[in-house]
């Protein structure tokens, strides 16, 4: 059964699930790895392992809506069954998680409500959390949908 992740950064994330799908802990495969950011470290590390990468944002491909067109046209290319947003920092509109009907994950790396919004993500939130003197910190990983 085919993941597929969106990424907006170094995808350390994805790279521990892609460990454990190869060592056998996890009965799955990744098929395609998708960026909205063409610098993503996390594209570079793919094309050394192997994976499909995909590139695209507002820039080249225009709104919002043509952009989730492009993304369901490769993730239905793909028999993608799990969506998994690994620091995607793009908001998702509804074509895609339609398709996806409670099948997309988001790894938040706070725990939820505090430090999520916003500008929350990768070391912004760790940051914030010790800013704020927390004494625990964890993460959330939840089902995206449209509401």
């Amino acid at each position: 059964m085919p993941l597929v992740f969106f990424v907006t950064g170094e995808g350390l994330n994805f790279k521990a699930i892609f460990s454990a799908c190869n060592e056998g802990k996890l009965n799955r495969t990744v098929a395609l790895v998708i960026s909205n950011r063409e610098q993503s470290n996390a594209l570079y590390w793919y094309k050394d392992n192997y994976i499909l990468n995909s590139y695209s944002n507002s820039s080249t491909l225009g709104s919002a809506h043509t952009i989730d067109s492009v993304y369901l046209q490769k993730l239905t290319e793909y028999k993608a069954d799990w969506l998994i947003l690994a620091g995607y920092t793009w908001k998702i509109c509804s074509l895609v998680l339609n398709y996806f009907n409670n099948k997309v994950l988001n790894i938040q790396p706070s725990l939820l409500p505090e430090f999520g919004g916003k500008d929350m993500y990768d070391l912004n939130v760790h940051k914030a959390s010790i800013v704020a003197k927390e004494s625990e910190f964890s993460s959330t990983i939840h089902l995206v949908n449209n509401d």
